[in-house]
């Protein structure tokens, strides 16, 4: 997996081992160095966001243990920082502010938090725990930040339905200092409720990733079932399935993104399995077209929200 930054792009490199630093040169990117993992351990992706100082390495343990994730300076492109995790990490997002990363360990069920203020395991508010336990297997995560909300894409154990985790992820603001009196507004405690499993939804097998609509009040989460080959509409108000939707054109899909659009958002959703990728209305929930790939489709970005 590879993270770009403002200055450099880091690499995952899990058959060496290491992170590959590149910067670029004219106008292509060089190796400027490689910073290596503890040994007994494997990365797997790299979480990080532009306004952060530092990116994380998300690395497995070979013996299939707990994880621990790299702390890297950006300003440096040094380690800084090891924080030991759950078992089985796979994937991890940072918030738009680079203040929180969440981590998801697909091994025990939960997701660990890490402060990226303090470069160490966040300490949850009194009522609330780190790790935050979700559901089965969880592989995937995305924001809705206008509701302070996590949503987690559990897999299940792929024979029965997986969910999706509304987790509640509020820091202390002026709005919140009655309840939050040690706030500091410039370096956010967690605010109350922070880190609290508000819904479980049931969705389709094997629910590989999430796509939460970037719209004013992020009114819905698209989740990709891979093994019905279907996308479950979730309605972030409600945390209610309001639909769900077959892909047959995107047989077994794994990859799925969503653009907020004017006046209609979109749904991308691509399989490796067949050359077509699903395009979904959101005005409407239904399958918008069907477009032919020059190849498999392995995964799909957007360029906007």
């Amino acid at each position: 997996m590879f993270l770009p930054l403002t200055t450099s792009t880091y690499i995952s490199e899990p058959g060496r081992n290491s992170i590959a630093q590149l910067q670029s040169v004219g106008t292509a990117l060089a190796l400027k160095q490689e910073l290596p993992i503890d040994t007994g351990f494997t990365p797997v992706y790299i979480a990080g966001a532009t306004a952060g100082t530092r990116a994380y390495a998300i690395n497995q343990a070979t013996n299939g243990g707990a994880g621990q994730v790299a702390a890297i300076d950006v300003a440096s492109n040094t380690i800084s920082n090891t924080i030991n995790v759950g078992v089985s990490p796979i994937y991890g997002v940072m918030t738009a502010d680079g203040r929180r990363v969440f981590v998801m360990n697909q091994g025990d069920g939960t997701v660990s938090v890490i402060n990226a203020q303090t470069n160490q395991l966040d300490v949850p508010p009194t009522g609330s725990t780190n790790p935050i336990v979700v559901g089965t297997q969880p592989v995937w995560a995305d924001f809705a930040p206008a509701r302070n909300e996590l949503v987690v894409a559990n897999a299940g154990d792929g024979v029965h339905p997986g969910s999706v985790s509304i987790v509640n992820i509020p820091l202390c603001s002026v709005v919140t200092l009655p309840s939050n009196p040690g706030c500091d507004v410039n370096n956010p405690v967690d605010a109350v409720g922070f880190g609290q499993v508000l819904a479980t939804v049931p969705v389709g097998v094997n629910s590989l990733m999430v796509a939460v609509l970037q719209d004013t009040q992020n009114t819905r989460a698209y989740v990709l079932n891979q093994h019905d080959s279907t996308v479950s509409v979730v309605n972030l108000s409600t945390n209610t399935v309001t639909a769900t939707i077959p892909v047959p054109a995107s047989m077994h899909p794994a990859f799925i993104a969503a653009s907020s659009g004017t006046p209609t958002g979109k749904v991308y959703v691509t399989s490796p399995e067949t050359n077509t990728m699903t395009i979904i209305r959101t005005d409407t929930d239904t399958i918008d077209t069907t477009v032919d790939l020059q190849g498999k489709g392995i995964q799909v970005r957007v360029s906007a929200p």
